[in-house]
């Protein structure tokens, strides 16, 4: 293991950094169709919980919906309503989720070759993904990384747990199972949203995902913006993040790495 994995935790984004979230939306609408719902009503839900910043899940808008109630009124009589949600997600979860062999076009490009290079070097990594946890680990199973470490929030800002747990030069994990109570020195968040990680506390890394063409033969090639914290850096797409990486790898550190791309890109 390189010497700059040994007390860093790698917190990975999964709506759009990860996951290929507008195609599972897509094949999630396809799904519910097929069991009798209306189309517009769940793109509709879709479109306005992205304008409001919101976060979504597919369940609160059939289980309200007119067509729920029609369709699953038998499971509706006599019995609570909780179990009804949990009868149609099951239906619904069968119908979702590809076989194994299909998962990985539910990634983002390059995202499988990332965790598996991030998996070999032994750093502790896993999933911080915002939003209702049963729609986002039906999205993780439709992917095939259900079996990371995960941890779900509903909080704006992601920064906002981060910079919790930080416990005078180090940061204490505290509500991820997983890595409950370990200490670490560094935390790199990586997502695709950078409010998420503009406010860091100075310890911690943010990974700023852009938009990636591909037109940009080195991904790391990014101009830093007036006012950019000094422990952001942005990259293209996730073969950016591998980029970042490994350069962190040969500079001996993730800051030194950000040192070096400033002195290339400002």
């Amino acid at each position: 293991m390189s010497e700059i994995y040994k007390d860093t935790l790698v917190l990975i984004d999964g709506d759009r950094t990860t996951l290929d979230t507008d195609r599972l939306q897509k094949e999630l609408v396809r799904v519910i169709v097929n069991f009798g719902y209306n189309p517009e009503t769940i793109e509709s839900d879709i479109a306005e919980s992205k304008a409001r910043d919101g976060i979504y899940s597919p369940l609160d808008t059939l289980v309200t919906s007119s067509e729920y109630r029609r369709w699953d009124k038998k499971l509706l009589v006599g019995e609570d309503e909780a179990m009804a949600q949990a009868e149609m997600f099951q239906r619904i979860t069968s119908a979702y989720v590809p076989v194994q062999t299909m998962k990985k076009r539910n990634l983002m490009p390059d995202s499988d070759t990332f965790l598996t290079d991030l998996s070999r070097t032994g750093v502790d990594f896993g999933i911080f993904t915002r939003g209702f946890e049963d729609w986002q680990h039906l999205k993780l199973v439709a992917a095939g990384i259900d079996n990371l470490p995960t941890k779900y929030t509903k909080e704006a800002h992601k920064y906002t747990y981060i910079n919790s747990c930080l416990d005078g030069d180090e940061f204490v994990i505290r509500g991820f199972e997983e890595f409950e109570g370990r200490r670490y020195k560094t935390v790199v968040a990586i997502d695709d949203r950078e409010a998420n990680l503009d406010g860091l506390v100075d310890a911690a890394i943010g990974v700023h995902i852009l938009p990636d063409d591909r037109t940009t033969k080195n991904p790391l090639d990014v101009e830093r913006n007036e006012g950019q914290p000094s422990n952001l850096i942005r990259v293209f797409g996730m073969r950016g993040v591998s980029a970042f990486f490994k350069l962190s790898e040969k500079e001996g550190g993730f800051h030194q790495a950000i040192e070096v791309l400033d002195k290339i890109t400002t």
